[in-house]
């Protein structure tokens, strides 16, 4: 019941569930739900996941609150939850534990915009007691450690696919459980404690990963990339950004994957290790930024073989000039994306 002479919810009085003789009761309620400030008065007076509880409830809004409790989409940051309460952004979202129970079917969620502090190990245990068909978890810049991601793959989320824990203070325990996640294709690790270690028991149960992010994880060698390269023949997406991985890590990957994606930016690579990718046809994506060895020989065999090319990052190589640039303008029709920036050799023409 909506009283404006109070300008808020009373919960005290059920709501009748039967319409009013001229049909105008549920369009009435419809009509208050349209409006942000009232649906943000309901959810702070009565939870939403309360409401779908009450036995006489309005129709309008019982299935307002139950379209939002069956989904199977669940962003506990910024989703359905606080989607409601866009209008006033300073308005706490719900605890966390009255949420979860609420959302065994969550195929998603996303933790990242409850911020850095409340992205915590605690938490992720929660999700993984109450989120058993979890498919996309999202929980990166927190406080993770090892032991919370251990809960999460010893059988609790067995059907994950999607795990980003980047900026986690996660090592190799976390990384080698994920190991257990059969269904695992995308991995975001950058800047963990990742080591080759990890990247060996992981490749080594999950060859159907297609997506690793390994940027900053600076004890990430040739021996992972190696294993990579031996495991990872469904990987599409690789970044090795800051890593310690070098011409030769790079070479084995690029001749084993089918790489469409490619990021080293960073990393000790010469021209030839990028060859293979080169010349595959896949290539949308390439950054090699700050790789100090590439020259316009690496730009060459791009605008020759490479043009479905859509993105290009090649800051501060002072190696390439402008005849390197021509080739990428006459070879690459598709790119959409460059960036050329601290190139010394570079001129206006």
């Amino acid at each position: 019941r909506y009283d404006s002479r109070e300008n808020g919810v009373l919960s005290g009085e059920p709501m009748d569930d039967s319409p009013s003789e001229d049909g105008g009761e549920d369009s009435g309620l419809l009509e208050l739900l349209s409006s942000a400030d009232a649906r943000a008065l309901i959810l702070h007076r009565l939870d939403v996941f309360e409401l779908t509880k009450l036995r006489s409830v309005n129709r309008a809004l019982r299935g307002w609150a139950t379209k939002a409790r069956s989904s199977t989409t669940v962003d506990l940051g910024e989703g359905i939850v606080l989607q409601w309460l866009r209008h006033s952004p300073t308005e706490p979202a719900p605890p966390l534990a009255k949420m979860l129970p609420w959302c065994s079917g969550a195929g998603r969620v996303d933790l990242a915009a409850f911020g850095k502090d409340a992205v915590s190990g605690s938490m992720l245990a929660d999700v993984a007691r109450h989120c058993p068909l979890l498919r996309q978890l999202e929980a990166p810049g927190g406080d993770v450690c090892d032991e919370a991601v251990l809960s999460l793959c010893s059988g609790s989320c067995p059907l994950l696919t999607r795990v980003v824990l980047s900026e986690n203070p996660i090592g190799d325990a976390a990384i080698q459980a994920l190991a257990n996640c059969q269904h695992l294709t995308e991995l975001e690790a950058e800047a963990t404690g990742m080591t080759d270690a990890g990247a060996i028991v992981l490749l080594g149960a999950n060859p159907n990963l297609e997506k690793l992010n390994a940027a900053y994880c600076h004890r990430f060698s040739d021996a992972g990339a190696r294993r990579v390269a031996e495991r990872g023949s469904a990987l599409r997406e690789l970044n090795l950004t800051c890593t310690g991985v070098t011409s030769a890590g790079v070479r084995a990957v690029c001749a084993s994957c089918p790489l469409a994606v490619l990021r080293v930016d960073q990393c000790e690579i010469e021209d030839d290790a990028l060859h293979v990718a080169a010349t595959s046809g896949r290539l949308t994506v390439l950054t090699v930024g700050q790789c100090t060895a590439v020259t316009d020989n690496l730009l060459h065999v791009l605008g020759e073989h490479s043009p479905q090319l859509r993105r290009l990052d090649l800051w501060g190589l002072p190696l390439i000039t402008d005849d390197g640039l021509a080739e990428i303008a006459r070879g690459c029709p598709s790119l959409r994306h460059l960036d050329a920036s601290r190139c010394a050799a570079i001129t206006d023409a």
